[in-house]
């Protein structure tokens, strides 16, 4: 089944689709069109090393949002490397909380280092404005909240049931807190 999956990757069709695939994408990118470029990656990048040059040059202009809903959140052969994905996260957590929150969500953990995003996590904790009375778009505490619900759900993922468990404690998620208890 591998040989078969990768003579249909190298075949001469599937290389010619993700040459003029690419050609597309650098078109759309000349002409600004960046919202179109995402989508066309999504389409028609297949390998790995396409799919990190891309994601640079995305994230080189600071189009974040234009790629991220089309990075592959299955494992490709090689697989991408997990940089680019903190990456991303690491823009989400200090421009975008809310759309952390969906990636992380969306996101396997085993596609990026948890300790990473976990330690950048813990430092918007320590030294940015995000607490508990912060108000983020007429809501109080909403960024405190989402940071503490996704280090409750890397903590969970990396099997540290306790540091998760504090979390859940602070953000008073009875249900959360009950879950990881019975489940650790």
């Amino acid at each position: 089944v591998v040989e078969s999956a990768n003579r249909l990757i190298n075949s001469a069709v599937e290389k010619e689709k993700r040459r003029i695939g690419e050609l597309w994408i650098q078109q759309l990118v000349k002409a600004s069109n960046w919202t179109g470029a995402g989508q066309v990656c999504g389409k028609v990048l297949g390998t790995s090393s396409r799919w990190a040059h891309w994601v640079w040059t995305f994230a080189g202009a600071n189009k974040f949002d234009e790629i991220a809903p089309y990075i592959p959140t299955t494992q490709l052969q090689p697989p991408l490397p997990s940089t680019i994905y903190e990456v991303v996260l690491g823009h989400y957590i200090r421009q975008n909380r809310p759309r952390l929150r969906d990636l992380l969500d969306q996101w396997p953990p085993e596609l990026f280092d948890i300790k990473t995003i976990t330690t950048a996590l813990e430092n918007e904790l320590k030294y940015r404005d995000v607490r508990e009375d912060s108000i983020e778009d007429g809501e109080q505490g909403r960024d405190w909240r989402i940071v503490m619900e996704s280090l409750g759900k890397l903590n969970a993922a990396d099997g540290k049931p306790r540091e998760a468990l504090k979390c859940y404690i602070r953000l008073q998620d009875a249900d959360a807190a009950m879950g990881l208890i019975k489940n650790f």
